[in-house]
Protein backbone atom coordinates (compact mmCIF):
# COMPACT_ATOMS: atom_id res chain seq x y z
CA UNK A 1 0.00 0.00 0.00
CA UNK A 2 2.84 2.41 0.61
CA UNK A 3 4.07 1.49 -2.75
CA UNK A 4 1.13 2.73 -4.26
CA UNK A 5 1.17 5.85 -2.65
CA UNK A 6 4.40 6.31 -3.40
CA UNK A 7 3.65 5.93 -7.30
CA UNK A 8 0.60 7.75 -6.61
CA UNK A 9 2.72 10.79 -5.67
CA UNK A 10 4.99 10.81 -8.03
CA UNK A 11 2.70 10.60 -10.65
CA UNK A 12 1.12 13.50 -8.89
CA UNK A 13 4.50 15.69 -9.00
CA UNK A 14 5.13 15.20 -12.67
CA UNK A 15 1.96 16.29 -13.44
CA UNK A 16 2.09 19.84 -11.52
CA UNK A 17 5.41 20.36 -12.86
CA UNK A 18 3.98 20.13 -16.50
CA UNK A 19 1.26 22.10 -15.41
CA UNK A 20 3.91 24.61 -14.39
CA UNK A 21 5.93 24.20 -18.32
CA UNK A 22 2.79 24.74 -19.98
CA UNK A 23 1.94 28.18 -17.93
CA UNK A 24 5.36 28.97 -19.17
CA UNK A 25 4.36 28.94 -22.51
CA UNK A 26 1.12 30.71 -21.85
CA UNK A 27 2.98 33.51 -19.98
CA UNK A 28 5.65 33.60 -23.05
CA UNK A 29 2.28 33.90 -25.75
CA UNK A 30 1.17 36.37 -23.73
CA UNK A 31 4.11 38.53 -23.93
CA UNK A 32 4.06 38.21 -27.61
CA UNK A 33 1.05 39.56 -27.60
CA UNK A 34 1.55 42.51 -26.13
CA UNK A 35 4.84 43.22 -27.74
CA UNK A 36 7.24 41.85 -25.98
CA UNK A 37 7.89 38.63 -27.31
CA UNK A 38 11.05 39.76 -29.32
CA UNK A 39 12.89 41.32 -26.02
CA UNK A 40 11.79 38.07 -24.12
CA UNK A 41 13.38 36.17 -26.49
CA UNK A 42 16.80 38.09 -26.69
CA UNK A 43 16.19 38.26 -22.21
CA UNK A 44 16.01 34.41 -22.34
CA UNK A 45 18.99 34.08 -24.89
CA UNK A 46 21.10 36.48 -23.02
CA UNK A 47 20.04 34.43 -19.19
CA UNK A 48 20.97 30.91 -20.90
CA UNK A 49 24.40 32.78 -21.78
CA UNK A 50 24.91 32.85 -18.26
CA UNK A 51 23.18 29.88 -17.09
CA UNK A 52 25.15 27.54 -18.94
CA UNK A 53 21.86 25.17 -19.32
CA UNK A 54 22.74 22.53 -21.17
CA UNK A 55 21.18 19.27 -22.47
CA UNK A 56 19.39 17.57 -19.29
CA UNK A 57 18.37 13.82 -19.39
CA UNK A 58 14.84 12.20 -18.84
CA UNK A 59 14.62 12.37 -15.47
CA UNK A 60 15.69 16.38 -15.14
CA UNK A 61 13.60 16.80 -17.76
CA UNK A 62 10.68 15.60 -16.37
CA UNK A 63 11.41 17.14 -13.41
CA UNK A 64 11.95 20.70 -14.11
CA UNK A 65 9.38 23.35 -13.50
CA UNK A 66 10.53 25.45 -16.61
CA UNK A 67 10.26 24.48 -20.44
CA UNK A 68 14.17 24.34 -21.64
CA UNK A 69 15.31 28.10 -23.17
CA UNK A 70 15.92 26.63 -26.54
CA UNK A 71 12.09 25.35 -26.17
CA UNK A 72 10.58 28.86 -25.22
CA UNK A 73 12.21 30.74 -27.87
CA UNK A 74 11.27 27.90 -30.68
CA UNK A 75 7.37 28.56 -29.41
CA UNK A 76 7.92 32.32 -29.52
CA UNK A 77 9.11 32.10 -33.11
CA UNK A 78 6.54 29.79 -34.34
CA UNK A 79 4.15 32.67 -32.95
CA UNK A 80 5.85 34.89 -34.72
CA UNK A 81 8.63 36.44 -33.08
CA UNK A 82 12.04 37.31 -35.86
CA UNK A 83 14.28 36.22 -33.26
CA UNK A 84 17.57 34.42 -33.80
CA UNK A 85 19.48 32.83 -31.15
CA UNK A 86 22.87 34.81 -30.56
CA UNK A 87 24.61 31.62 -30.02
Amino acid sequence: MVGLFNIWTKIGTLLVLQSNRSQEFEADSFANDTGYGYDLAEALDHLDGYSGEKSKGLFLTLMSTHPSTDQRIAKLQELGVPYERIN
